[in-house]
């Protein structure tokens, strides 16, 4: 059975980049009828916070992809220590004595000497002392090279004379990422390691321990990921005009997870040209071994684009229901009340905004008004302004034609029809871009917008007198 595992340090927040190695991970699995398994590496006790595996989980939420199962390493410790024993007693580990200061010392050496730092092997043969101690893998004389084939990067060697004895557990008796990743891989059965190709450096180490252990898995390194522009890599440390963070992506910028889903999706693999996929799609198209090796770029114009798609797709109900998280809290009352009469609007709505935050600015005004549009202000709220919503507060009680009345309107006051309409749209929604005045008019309902038209009159007359 296929089964991949999806390995995030909680150490940092939820980016793009671990969001897409996830993703991959999860179709793979689905798409084989296998097993997604969520690893929560946590051995670094240092930098591991709690927070930051909620946000793993809240974004996984989010995106919809599902664990099979969950555990934490920092619950496996005892088990790394058994492989730790049984490598020692083979021959296949050593302890290691060093102290800090003489490894600094080892590397400072190096460097001097123009190559690459690298452990010199000290203790190799050095028996057992009554001293602290870290254990190192031996790596094998008889080896001369460690060779895979990447699913993604294709054919990858490395000599083993450029493989240093790696530390498999601290002195203080903790593991190392690499110790308790093979161990872990290992023990689940994982299939296929679908991981960043900053992970590359690592693999042949791995591999040779794989080997000992008797499990040696697939490997499928991802491509780097670079921003809109320029040549270098995408970097949670930069600053950035949009987000990369998946929670804030959703949550503070509006974008569906439909949308960045289906981008990450593209992020270094394609299906010809088709450019949208549900999940449901991708389970049934996506293939690891289509991925490109070469670096894809995150695009912001497409999640812009795609995220415009996903919300005309997706129905008014699920959107209006996804709305309602965005509203603030003291208008919500206000929303449930006018929800039908926002759901019959919505259509038009979701031709006029690009993410959930812009849906969110273009509904609030429906729920409340507190401030004008300053430009407008200066425009449109003057004496012909007054007498345009004094005529359009009689006209409410009539039973006419909103056009014939912008008509009559521009006509009496020497002004175009769009600037009456402007005068209205400013009066009872307080901005000069919304939706259609008809459907602003449609869901204030006559009381309300009286009510707003009053407010306006008001104010212009208190401008006029001061």
């Amino acid at each position: 059975m296929i089964s991949t595992r999806f390995a995030p340090s909680p150490t940092g927040r939820f980016h793009i980049g671990v969001a897409r190695t996830a993703l991959f991970s999860y179709l793979w699995a689905k798409k084989n009828k296998g097993k997604f398994i969520l690893r929560i590496d946590d051995t670094d006790k240092e930098r591991s916070q709690k927070v930051f595996e909620e946000e793993i989980e809240k974004c996984l939420t989010l995106l919809e992809i599902k664990a099979d199962q969950k555990f934490r390493q920092s619950e496996r410790l005892e088990r790394y220590k058994e492989v730790v024993e049984f490598l020692l007693e083979k021959g296949y580990a050593y302890r290691c004595y060093c102290t800090p200061q003489e490894l600094e010392k080892y590397r400072q050496n190096a460097l001097k000497a123009g190559l690459t730092p690298k452990y010199p092997r000290t203790c190799r043969n050095a028996g057992i002392k009554n001293l602290p101690y870290a254990v190192r893998f031996k790596v094998p004389d008889d080896i001369l090279e460690v060779k895979f084939q990447d699913i993604v990067m294709k054919t990858i060697k490395v000599e083993t004379t450029e493989i240093e004895d790696f530390t498999l557990m601290r002195s203080d008796g903790s593991p190392t990422y690499n110790l308790a990743s093979v161990v872990d891989d290992a023990d689940f059965k994982i299939t296929h390691i679908i991981r960043g190709a900053d992970h590359i450096s690592n693999t042949p180490k791995q591999i040779l321990l794989f080997s000992i252990l008797g499990w040696v898995p697939q490997f499928a390194h991802l491509p780097l990921i670079l921003p809109d522009e320029g040549d270098g890599k995408l970097s949670k440390r930069e600053e950035f005009s949009k987000s990369i963070y998946v929670y804030d992506l959703i949550i503070k910028e509006g974008f569906l997870p439909e949308a960045i889903i289906n981008h990450l999706a593209r992020l270094g693999w394609a299906y010809g040209d088709k450019e949208v996929f549900s999940m449901q799609e991708l389970i049934e198209l996506f293939d690891i071994t289509q991925v490109n090796s070469s670096p894809a770029r995150y695009n912001f114009k497409k999640l812009y684009w795609l995220n415009s798609y996903w919300l005309k797709t997706i129905s008014d109900d699920e959107i209006i229901k996804r709305l309602y998280i965005f509203i603030p809290d003291e208008f919500k009352k206000s929303f449930e009340d006018k929800r039908e009469k926002i759901k019959k609007i919505m259509p038009q709505i979701k031709t006029r905004v690009r993410t959930m935050i812009e849906m969110k600015d273009m509904i609030i005004p429906l729920l409340n008004l507190e401030v004008y549009d300053t430009e407008g202000i200066k425009k449109f709220f003057n004496k012909t302004g007054e007498n345009i919503l004094l005529d359009f507060k009689r006209f409410l009680s009539e039973d006419g034609k909103f056009d014939s009345f912008l008509k009559q309107a521009s006509e009496r006051y020497g002004t175009r029809t769009v600037d009456v309409a402007q005068t209205i749209r400013l009066a009872l929604y307080g901005k000069l871009v919304s939706p259609p005045l008809s459907d602003i008019i449609y869901v204030l309902g006559k009381e309300e917008v009286e009510s707003r038209l009053d407010k306006a009159i008001s104010m212009i007359r208190h401008t006029l007198s001061s």
